[in-house]
């Protein structure tokens, strides 16, 4: 997936797999990274705006 984002980058319903799956496998430093680069891209997904808010909370000491 992280090749095929990397040669569409405006593909958002493969960017946001991408992400999920980052999520999933808690790769939290990599999911954040995709986010913020995938709200850069699409600042009107504010779904995404809100996922970035808790990706960055994610793999936090609590």
């Amino acid at each position: 997936l992280k090749q095929a984002a990397d040669r569409d980058p405006f593909n958002a319903e493969l960017r946001k797999r991408l992400i999920v799956q980052l999520i999933q496998v808690k790769d939290y430093v990599n999911a954040r990274a995709q986010v913020e680069d995938y709200v850069q891209r699409f600042p009107a997904d504010s779904f995404m705006r809100q996922l970035l808010v808790r990706v960055q909370l994610m793999g936090q000491p609590k």
